[in-house]
């Protein structure tokens, strides 16, 4: 799943489920700054919280919430509207394997063997990634170059169980 895939999703639950709105609306509103929180405003440029337009109604909701633990169809109709925008904050944070249960979308494990040493990758972009970066530092004419693209070509076939053996 790509990443841009993963931020419509949470865009798509954030604006359309409540559960997932205030759950959004809380995690952005403890973004804010403490002054922030307090002025109901956006102060700092820092690329977390809420924008400058959002920042007075939003962080009142989320102290709304915070109090009543509930916020009204009318505030939620409100809230909806906004929240989506918010989604790549959302994605930041979140917690891979708990999105990609609720994406529907079962974790792949990857082990792979290298240099008789066993690692186990929480994905197959993981690891190609992990070893593609090794790439970059080795000589292009070195074994151990062969050896990462050996794991990268075997990888991107769809393997989930890997060696450096590239003598096969």
């Amino acid at each position: 799943m790509t990443k841009k895939a993963e931020i419509e999703f949470i865009r798509n639950m954030i604006t359309t489920n409540k559960a997932w709105a205030c759950k959004a609306l809380m995690a952005i509103f403890e973004r804010q700054t403490e002054d922030e929180k307090n002025n109901q405003e956006t102060i700092h440029e820092n690329g977390m919280g809420f924008t400058g337009n959002d920042a007075n109604f939003l962080t009142a909701m989320a102290k709304s919430y915070q109090q009543y633990h509930n916020l009204t169809d009318k505030q939620m109709f409100y809230v909806y509207k906004k929240i989506g925008k918010y989604a790549g904050q959302i994605h930041k944070i979140s917690d891979k394997e708990k999105l990609a249960k609720a994406m529907g979308i079962k974790q792949e494990i990857v082990k792979v063997t290298c240099y008789d040493k066993e690692d186990t990758f929480k994905s197959r972009e993981e690891a190609i990634k992990h070893f593609k970066t090794g790439m970059l530092y080795c000589d292009p004419g070195s074994s151990e170059f062969a050896r990462y693209a050996t794991i990268v070509q075997k990888l991107e076939c769809g393997e989930t169980v890997v060696d450096d053996n590239y003598w096969n």
